[in-house]
């Protein structure tokens, strides 16, 4: 159909919330005259001073100003043909994308962007127009933070009498740290120490029982325990476990006190971009 082509040298498939944009019989492309949106990454923010006696400014604190934005454009393609939308169509598609429960995993099908997801919520959309009939639909989205996320990453380990140590590489885009996902199973009683040697950085749970699973969400800040007479209000000195990099350095080594079964999830940073 004159006026719609396909994109180039980009994704034709994507997943929203775990469904694929080819359920819908839709794929990415673009409309002639149409104005293309790249994905906006943040900006950084950096807050300096400037001593009387000096012409230098200074540096004391910096902040990503925004979180990322993107557009997509669908269409209906089948039999090597662009079909119009039906209201049903539409509608649909609007209940899958435009939603008001929150942020949802976003994955493009490709080389440059298919390791990478977004969470996001679409925060606009608007129906493009051939002939006054619907044959596509474009599509703003607005992510939780500056960064885009890697595939998750989990790490089991197993501490045993004689190993009690591992090794966790953060291969982040962004300098700092982050909170996996983390759960301990106790495999004997006593008081919990997880120390992480990037940042000399020791979390401590006292008075574990055998067979307790302790469980840590990092990302909201909470904790609990399988074992409900376990006070960690009193026992936790509430350092979240995080796994972090420096410039030069990426490597985590944990080491825990006690024999247990430790599991962890988290997605790395992305730092994207065009």
């Amino acid at each position: 159909m004159k006026g719609v082509e396909i994109i180039a040298n980009y994704s034709l498939k994507f997943t929203y919330d775990n469904i694929m944009s080819s359920d819908f019989g839709l794929i990415l492309c673009s409309f002639e005259n149409e104005n293309q949106s790249n994905i906006i990454s943040s900006s950084i923010e950096l807050t300096t001073y400037k001593s009387p006696l000096s012409n230098r400014w200074f540096k004391y604190g910096y902040q990503y100003t925004d979180p990322i934005q993107f557009s997509i454009t669908v269409g209906k393609y089948n039999d090597y043909k662009f079909k119009k939308l039906t209201k049903q169509e539409v509608g649909q598609i609007n209940r899958w994308l435009m939603r008001t429960d929150g942020y949802h995993w976003f994955q493009f099908y490709d080389k440059k962007f298919g390791d990478i997801f977004f969470n996001c919520t679409a925060i606009k959309s608007e129906e493009v127009l051939i002939s006054s009939e619907t044959y596509g639909i474009k599509y703003t989205f607005i992510t939780d933070s500056p960064f885009a996320y890697s595939e998750i990453k989990e790490v089991y380990f197993v501490a045993t009498e004689n190993l009690k140590s591992f090794t966790i590489y953060d291969y982040s885009d962004d300098i700092g740290h982050l909170y996996p996902h983390t759960t301990i199973k106790l495999l004997e009683a006593g008081n919990l120490t997880l120390h992480n040697s990037i940042e000399d950085r020791t979390i401590t749970i006292n008075n574990c029982s055998k067979g307790e699973i302790i469980t840590m969400d990092g990302v909201y800040k909470n904790i609990h325990s399988s074992n409900t007479l376990h006070k960690l209000y009193d026992d936790f000195n509430w350092k979240y476990f995080r796994i972090a990099n420096s410039f030069n350095n990426r490597e985590n080594v944990i080491t825990t006190s006690l024999k247990c079964e430790i599991t962890m999830n988290w997605r790395e940073i992305r730092k994207v971009g065009v």
